[in-house]
């Protein structure tokens, strides 16, 4: 048996793809009985790269920033994109051009800028 390495799910071993998070299973890991990647809670993951990791910090803190100063009308847009952006990297997902963009205008202009240089997500 193995796992996922994104999830945890356990997996046969011809699994080529995870049944729970549609992940590829890792084909090098034949024997993997524990899986590293994943913590479910986490604020930041062991695969996060540091661009991941300084956005997901810029995002955060610019939410804090906003719930003091605007008096938490700024984080209509705020919260929202924050948390679509954190489960997207989760799932692996690509963020689009446009969320980079309204993340940009919306959330913060660095962590947007940041977003539009990583090429990776």
């Amino acid at each position: 048996m193995k796992y996922c390495t994104y999830c945890g799910n356990q997996l046969d071993d011809n699994d080529a793809f995870c049944a729970k998070c549609g992940r590829k299973a890792d084909s090098n890991n034949q024997n993997n009985n524990s899986y590293n990647n994943y913590n479910d809670n986490s604020f930041i993951s062991s695969n996060d790269s540091g661009l991941v990791i300084a956005i997901k910090v810029l995002m955060v803190i610019h939410c804090a920033i906003l719930a003091f100063t605007t008096l938490g009308f700024g984080l209509i847009w705020s919260i929202p994109m924050t948390i679509s952006y954190f489960n997207r990297i989760k799932r692996g997902q690509k963020i689009s051009t446009g969320f980079k963009v309204c993340t940009l205008i919306f959330v913060s202009v660095i962590a947007g800028a940041l977003m539009l240089i990583d090429e990776n997500h």
